[in-house]
């Protein structure tokens, strides 16, 4: 928050430049988090400065997945994504176009798209990150691909048993523990609240989960 905050105060006395962009949308980002509301209106500001520079994919990740949600419905924001897709595209920012296609996939996941088209989209999608080896958001897609066909198929269906190449949920959950990854360990748990309602699973632990996600501030 420090950094962000230095960020924004150096653009406020002495000008913006491109990456002022990021400073404040990873600001208004943690304003949400805290929740100030004015979150949002620094990343709408944000948006506007990313247009026409390198990092508009990026800001459109962040914003949209942090800070909109908020005050969009998750179907525009979902749009949003698939703009940040193509528009990291054409700069060549790989990394973040990546980042708004699969967030953009789960986004449509959220807003209860077609199962079936999901389930064709999300396994290409993973198909391209392991032929690539870029495996930069292997896990969080294999997460909501897996209640994809869960839904689809039943609970006890698992994506991993018919190609080991997609991680399990054990590899998943460890290597989150590994990595200390705190937003992907958040994800695992808001996917198991998921699937306790959606099977009627073990829900003894649903409060502490709600809990974290609650105090996280995650769409989720």
């Amino acid at each position: 928050l420090g950094i962000c905050f230095r960020m924004v105060s150096l653009t406020m006395e002495i000008g913006s430049t491109e990456i002022s962009a990021t400073a404040f949308a990873n600001y208004g980002i943690e304003l949400i988090a805290r929740g100030y509301s004015i979150g949002s209106r620094l990343g709408t500001l944000a948006l506007k400065l990313a247009e026409n520079s390198k990092y508009i994919s990026y800001v459109i990740a962040a914003v949209k997945q942090y800070n909109s949600w908020v005050v969009e419905p998750l179907h525009a924001i979902a749009e949003s994504h698939l703009l940040g897709f193509y528009a990291g595209k054409k700069i060549g920012d790989e990394f973040s176009s990546s980042l708004n296609y699969c967030l953009q996939i789960i986004t449509c996941f959220l807003c209860g798209k077609d199962l079936t088209q999901l389930n064709d989209t999300f396994n290409d999608y993973i198909m391209q990150l392991l032929e690539s080896r870029k495996k930069w958001f292997l896990p969080q897609s294999s997460i909501f691909y897996r209640l994809v066909v869960e839904l689809i198929e039943g609970p006890n269906f698992s994506p991993h048993d018919h190609n080991p190449n997609i991680p399990s949920e054990l590899a998943i959950v460890a290597f989150a523990a590994t990595a200390k990854h705190y937003e992907l360990d958040l994800l695992i748990d808001g996917s198991k609240l998921m699937r306790s309602f959606l099977f009627r699973r073990d829900m003894s632990k649903c409060a502490d989960v709600l809990d974290r996600v609650v105090n996280a501030t995650c769409q989720l």
